[in-house]
């Protein structure tokens, strides 16, 4: 397999295009008309000391920036109350400490079920670096929950960490498109449920029943796989979801059960995604169909299920599925890469531009980047036998944070087809080391 790890691998090489293109975002305009700072220890320029009000007073095209400072918290305080947002806002988390390392960003704490719900076709709502955990509030339901959307919502960078209770929430429902990037998320309880929805799932590790006892507490029963699809189409790419293991106890019992289960559903597994099972002697396979004859699964052959059995009656589709991806996070004065996955000994036209509300249909595909402002910044040769091209830059450390960007390439196979790649949207993150 690939290293997919650019620090083990690449060195960085900016070129003048992308250069650029680069400072093409720090001159166009940003979408927000006012940005709203949130801060619990209050202060000059802070607006608020919790979400919901900031939330509030947002307007459609807003920022709300979220941070935490490195005084001492309240009595009690274990996070900012949980918002709901009804408006396509960015909502963008970041705390003041140090200590970790290159390609990681800060995270703001929060209390309670994040939840996003109508937002309006042709709108993006982006809700950004944050942490939910129920290990800080193991009493309070934790999580996400999107529903409802016509519009696009982006979630990136999020923390969702459950070592075991049986209060957590990550449900999407209703929604046309939810682009979730660079999450980690360990589960308990109940995995990612879709309903009735599309999301795209990159650069991001999901993993069930993987937690400890809490003192005083009974570890989740766990009764769903990662990632559990009814009446909804999932993508898949360049992560990792893990089902749950089963076992006896005391960290994890219960049966077993796979990364994803599929009812009336879509799947498409891209490039180096990986659904393990939580044991291959005893688990179900890596994705599973509880009504085969109603679902569908694409899988790209460079994709990693280490057990899959045949499911009789579940149509598979092996056929390459072009991606562009990058590293797990995008952060400010900081290297990263681009990865290319497309067609053997072809290229590829890497563009970068803002994420556009809706994806624009083409012969070739759906296009996030705005086709009237398509930009190149490299040319990729896409290697012999892995169809791979990489690309590396350093972010400029004045990059908006509260934009969603995205990555996404032309590819053309050596018989001249063309094709387009699967989106990798982001935001850039905010350093450590430095206050804002």
């Amino acid at each position: 397999m690939i290293d997919r790890n650019p620090w083990s691998r690449c060195s960085v090489r900016p070129s003048v295009a992308a250069m650029m293109m680069l400072c093409g975002w720090l001159l166009s305009p940003v979408p927000g008309q006012t940005v709203w700072r949130v801060d619990y220890a209050g202060g000059p320029g802070v607006h608020f000391t919790d979400l919901p009000p900031a939330v509030l007073a947002a307007q459609a095209g807003d920022t709300i920036m979220c941070t935490a400072t490195v005084t001492p918290v309240p009595p009690g305080w274990v996070g900012y109350q949980a918002p709901v947002i009804d408006k396509p806002i960015r909502l963008v988390g970041l705390t003041v400490q140090t200590g970790s390392s290159v390609g990681s960003t800060t995270r703001a704490r929060i209390d309670g079920v994040i939840e996003v719900k109508n937002i309006p076709a042709g709108q993006v709502c982006v809700v950004a670096n944050l942490q939910c955990a129920t290990f800080f509030a193991p009493t309070t339901t934790q999580g996400y929950h999107v529903h409802d959307c016509s519009g696009t919502v982006v979630l990136d960078g999020l923390d969702l960490f459950n070592p075991g209770l049986a209060n957590q929430r990550f449900r999407i429902e209703r929604c046309a498109n939810v682009l979730i990037q660079g999450g980690y998320f360990t589960l308990a309880g109940s995995g990612v449920e879709v309903v009735d929805a599309a999301v795209n799932i990159q650069r991001s590790f999901g993993f069930i029943g993987s937690g400890w006892p809490v003192s005083g507490s009974l570890l989740a029963t766990t009764t769903f796989p990662m990632l559990k699809l009814l009446r909804s189409t999932a993508t898949v790419s360049d992560c990792t979801l893990r089902g749950h293991p089963g076992g006896s106890g005391p960290v994890v019992f219960g049966d077993s059960h796979p990364a994803v289960s599929l009812e009336q559903s879509t799947l498409n597994i891209g490039p180096y995604a990986t659904l393990s099972p939580g044991s291959i002697f005893t688990a179900p396979p890596g994705y599973y169909a509880a009504n085969p004859v109603n679902c569908l699964v694409r899988r790209d052959p460079r994709s990693v299920i280490p057990y899959q059995v045949v499911i009789p009656g579940l149509q598979v589709i092996h056929e390459p599925i072009h991606s562009t991806s990058t590293t797990y996070s995008v952060v400010a004065d900081e290297p990263y890469t681009v990865w290319v996955d497309g067609p053997d000994s072809g290229f590829a036209l890497l563009g970068l531009d803002q994420l556009l509300p809706a994806p624009a249909a083409t012969p070739f595909g759906e296009l996030w980047l705005d086709p009237f402002r398509f930009t190149p910044v490299a040319i990729l040769p896409l290697a012999a036998i892995t169809g791979e091209g990489t690309w590396n830059d350093i972010c400029p450390a004045a990059a908006p944070i509260d934009v969603p960007f995205v990555f996404q390439s032309l590819t053309l196979a050596p018989d001249g087809t063309i094709g387009i790649t699967l989106p990798s949207p982001f935001t850039v993150g905010w350093e450590y080391f430095r206050i804002p």
